[in-house]
């Protein structure tokens, strides 16, 4: 378990540096569900194997070729490009694209790399996905290798138009916008979901309509007494991070709009969030080594497990029913509804600041949002290929395949092609789960404001001090919040809260 843990502590630390727009929001990097930032909630990743960028096929000299580098698997880049291009000829764009494709393994470092011209010259894109975790999207823009699409996206109404406030503001850095949200249903963000195991719940006699009200980690326990008291020897509740409370920020916007600056590891309300969790440690409603890999593989069973909390988006559900192989009914966070930056920065789309193709590259940004066939086929490929419809129009990939493998939701939320275990985008089931998901989100009060480049460095530090200890204090080992504040004060957070408040401020009476 202490070798899972120095490399878990390491992950984590990485992804902290990644991440630095929201004054040190500690979101656990995880697998995004449906889009987020960090990835956050069983979805099968694409292939980690190194990829080589597609040729792709010969293009006439008169035509623009865009060169488009994308998070993904497979074999076969140059059948998609084929496709792809032949469907961008039916709507007469007048450009072609070139798919660069990187997976898990080494994208974040091919995508700087490109950016700053250290790549091979057919490497170096003209635009790309970027997130505040890969690139990361502000060392990008710190290092002014992304183009700013004000001035573009206003000859792109439709587009503007389809973005919320939040979605601009989020990704906008020192009043350029550097990225474009790659979003088709207007959720800026993902946010935290209560999971819950159908099957386990009708073993204790009940139903969703017995949960469906539930959205607080206090509000849980009712059920999972009822849970423990019948299955004495498992742990209903599965662990991991953010499980107390996710979005633990040295600025903090409260649900009411209000905010305070201060060190946020030793107030009274943290500590009565990580008090329930230590409660349901010691009835047993947690594993005994819960967020530690022992723990997980023992509740990967599907019959091991009640209730979990990740993040994830309106149609997550889905992803995480299909994960488990089991059906999973989903309801959002009620304390997780404020936009941060580094959420919505958690999925972008950029252009390369010396692209000669500008207005085309946010163009095809357009199109993959707008026009079904387009999106498409960069999230399932080509059909009778790499997927298949079944008789409900719902899509599942080939077994087997290994043509493409995308990570899909870097192109939106949820793909125009529901998966059997979820809903179409325009069913009346999604559009009732988006208005639940968007309706109380509020922006944070720092939202766009970006700490100076040593602010950032300091806080990294606080971050780094305190991340191994705030797995336990996450987890129920409340004996570990004392040593957390402690290695907050080592590593300077008084210091750096003085200067967050000296630099929002100036930044907010400039608004």
């Amino acid at each position: 378990m202490n070798k899972f843990k120095k490399v878990l502590t390491l992950l984590l630390v990485l992804a902290m540096v990644l991440a630095l727009a929201a004054c040190g929001d500690k979101t656990e990097p995880e697998k995004p569900a449906t889009g987020e930032e960090k990835p956050a909630t069983g979805e099968e990743k694409p292939s980690t194997g190194e990829e080589t960028p597609s040729t792709g096929e010969e293009t006439p000299a008169e035509v623009p070729v865009l060169k488009y580098m994308v998070l993904s698997g497979g074999t076969g880049v140059d059948k998609i490009e084929t496709a792809l291009n032949a469907r961008l000829d039916e709507l007469k764009a007048g450009y072609h694209v070139k798919l660069i494709v990187y997976g898990w393994d080494n994208y974040a470092e091919k995508v700087g790399l490109s950016a700053r011209g250290a790549a091979a010259e057919e490497e170096i894109f003209d635009l790309a996905t970027t997130a505040s975790w890969l690139g990361p999207y502000q060392t990008l823009v710190r290092e002014e290798t992304l183009l700013d699409l004000t001035p573009y996206l206003d000859k792109q109404a439709e587009l503007k138009a389809s973005l919320t406030e939040s979605s601009i503001k989020g990704a906008t850095i020192n009043g350029g916008l550097y990225g474009i949200q790659t979003i088709i249903d207007k959720t800026p963000m993902a946010r935290d979901y209560y999971g819950w195991n159908v099957a386990e719940l009708e073993k204790i006699g009940l139903t969703i309509e017995d949960v469906k009200g539930i959205d607080t980690v206090e509000g849980l326990e009712p059920i999972l007494e009822k849970y423990k008291a019948q299955f004495p020897e498992k742990y209903p509740l599965r662990g991991g991070g953010g499980l107390a409370f996710r979005r633990i920020n040295l600025l903090t916007t409260h649900a009411d709009g209000s905010y305070d600056i201060s060190n946020v590891y030793a107030q009274d309300w943290l500590k009565a969030k990580f008090e329930v969790t230590a409660r349901y440690l010691e009835k047993g409603y947690l594993h005994p080594e819960a967020g530690y890999k022992v723990a997980e593989e023992a509740q990967q069973p599907a019959d091991q497990w009640l209730v979990f909390k990740s993040e994830g988006e309106p149609g997550a559900y889905a992803v995480w029913a299909d994960s488990n192989k089991t059906p999973v009914f989903a309801t959002p966070a009620a304390d997780d509804t404020v936009v941060y930056s580094n959420v919505v920065q958690g999925k972008l789309t950029s252009v390369y600041r010396h692209t000669k193709y500008p207005e085309q590259a946010l163009d095809l940004i357009a199109k993959i949002k707008f026009d079904e066939q387009v999106q498409n086929i960069l999230a399932w490929g080509i059909k009778g290929e790499t997927y298949n419809l079944d008789e409900n129009g719902r899509a599942t990939f080939v077994e087997g395949q290994e043509i493409w493998n995308p990570w899909q939701h870097q192109w939106s939320n949820d793909v125009r092609y529901a998966s059997p275990v979820g809903e179409p985008l325009d069913s009346a089931e999604m559009k009732e789960k988006i208005e639940a998901h968007n309706k109380p989100l509020i922006p944070a009060v720092d939202l766009g404001f970006v700490p100076s480049t040593e602010l950032q460095e300091k806080i990294a530090q606080v971050d780094a001090a305190v991340v191994d200890i705030m797995q336990d204090v996450q987890n129920g080992r409340i004996g570990q919040l004392q040593s957390m504040i402690d290695a907050a004060n080592g590593a300077g957070v008084d210091d750096v809260v003085t200067q967050l408040t000296t630099e929002f401020e100036a930044w907010k009476a400039g608004q």
